[in-house]
């Protein structure tokens, strides 16, 4: 008897057809006599082996030495759509979201004109759309699926659907409902519909750090930007830089300011609105976009990180926001100097009605204590080219001699 060909050491053989060839596009476990889709990768595989028998992709035979105890590990995105893809491929039953699949040219009233879609993009034209009620992990799993098996789904795509599935657990169910998000490979789009959107998301691939995956929000406000367009939804699950005035806040002063530059007055500028602009919000990892039918103007919100410290400054306070900045990624490598000369020196910038500010390369950290628009003495920490740190103090007699 002739011995077929195996795959991760004999626990998976080639199907063998009724004329004694082998079908290289299925596989069969030797444990359980499943099928599984072949595409040259194990990842399927060797989650069946882990899932169903508890076992590695190690040589058959081979087990945990006696006694140890089996560590549960939270599988990747790849092995999560394993099973999906196992069933999809065999049961005749299952039918994933059918995408409408044509060409067609981006559309410029979802994604930024000036620097959203890559170079590449220009030239894609084909898109996959997914009707769901809400944007869930089952959604995108299947979506990925359904990719992975037309030979749609390149690495770009792949990164960005990865990003979007771990986006889902900061997005509140109201971000998720009535919104459509557009997804960006190298040569394909995907966008997920739920609802009648009001609110839309882009997942596009080099335009964060080091060129990684980030998200955009639009709002398509109508003829008019009004204070009614800027809804509280759109900031849920949003911790805003600045902790003593949002970037919520700043947008409804812009607007309302705006309509009183005009000549009318708070309640009639709520009413009338913005003509012809778009408002860009950029804090940490939000950037929302509220624009008009026709936006001929700019108007940009950048609020600068400004932390509350309460009453005064502890060394507990400064610990938790040097990590909130190392969580985030937003610690260079001079910033971190200058937490450290602050953690060492902690005792110096005690008491009410202080500002600390940490400066280097452009960034900067405030810290305040006490009132926000009243300090008696502000500390500045500030780090070269070479980052070195070096500190000054400006007490309250000194603001007065400059005026």
């Amino acid at each position: 008897m002739k011995r077929l060909p195996e795959i991760l050491e004999g626990k998976f053989i080639f199907k063998e057809l009724p004329d004694g060839s082998l079908d290289k596009a299925v596989v069969c476990c030797t444990m359980c006599k499943k099928e599984f889709a072949y595409h040259r990768s194990n990842s399927t595989l060797k989650y069946h082996l882990r899932a169903k028998h508890g076992e590695s992709a190690g040589p058959r035979g081979s087990s945990p030495r006696p006694g140890a105890k089996k560590r549960w590990r939270m599988p990747d995105f790849d092995e999560m759509t394993a099973e999906l893809d196992e069933m999809t491929v065999f049961s005749s039953e299952m039918r994933p979201m059918s995408p409408v699949s044509h060409c067609e040219p981006i559309d410029t009233s979802l994604v930024e004109t000036d620097s959203l879609v890559n170079t590449h993009s220009a030239i894609m034209c084909d898109t996959k759309r997914f009707a769901v009620p809400i944007l869930d992990l089952e959604s995108f799993l299947a979506a990925k699926v359904k990719l992975r098996q037309e030979g749609a789904l390149d690495g770009t795509l792949k990164a960005n659907l990865e990003y979007a599935t771990r986006l889902l657990d900061t997005l509140p169910a109201a971000k998720r409902r009535d919104v459509s998000m557009l997804v960006e490979g190298e040569r394909q789009l995907v966008r997920f519909t739920a609802g009648t959107p009001s609110l839309q998301y882009t997942v596009r691939h080099g335009g964060g750090a080091l060129g990684s995956p980030e998200l955009l929000q639009r709002v398509e406000t109508g003829a008019r930007l009004t204070l009614a367009s800027i809804a509280k939804a759109h900031f849920a699950g949003h911790r805003c830089r600045d902790d003593f005035e949002s970037c919520m806040e700043r947008a409804q002063q812009v607007v309302a300011a705006t309509g009183a530059g005009a000549g009318v007055g708070a309640s009639a500028a709520s009413e009338a609105g913005l003509a012809n602009v778009e408002l860009k919000i950029a804090c940490g990892e939000l950037q929302l976009t509220y624009s008009t039918t026709h936006p001929q103007a700019t108007i940009e919100i950048r609020p600068q990180r400004r932390v509350n410290l309460g009453r005064a400054l502890t060394l507990e306070k400064v610990v938790e926001v040097k990590s909130g900045l190392e969580r985030s990624g937003a610690m260079s490598r001079g910033l971190q100097a200058c937490f450290q000369h602050l953690l060492a020196n902690h005792s110096q910038y005690q008491g009410e009605n202080k500002r600390v500010v940490l400066q280097s390369n452009g960034e900067v950290v405030e810290m305040i204590s006490g009132r926000h628009d009243y300090h008696n003495a502000q500390h500045y920490i500030v780090t070269g080219l070479d980052d070195q740190v070096q500190s000054h103090t400006v007490q309250d007699i000194d603001l007065w001699e400059d005026e």
